[in-house]
């Protein structure tokens, strides 16, 4: 059973272990995380593709859009 919050150092010990149990309310992360957003409408644009994106929830289809602040913040909290 780990703590609240398990990533980097707490991460790479909890691996040693045959099974790791986390608080639902709990985070868990990797060692050294990043990720990638790729705004592809203007590839889209370039191959005659209008998009509409139809969605529910403030940041799904994020890639097919221009990253806000507001969104890239989001992301940020994961990482």
């Amino acid at each position: 059973v780990v703590n609240e919050f398990c990533a980097s150092a707490g991460l790479w010990a909890a691996s040693q272990c045959e099974h790791v149990v986390i608080p639902a309310s709990g985070s868990i992360g990797s060692l050294g995380v990043y990720t990638i957003h790729m705004d592809n409408t203007k590839a889209w644009q370039e191959y005659g593709f209008e998009k509409t994106v139809i969605h529910r929830g403030k940041y799904k289809g994020i890639d097919e859009r221009a990253l806000n602040a507001d969104a890239k913040a989001d992301l940020q909290r994961f990482i």
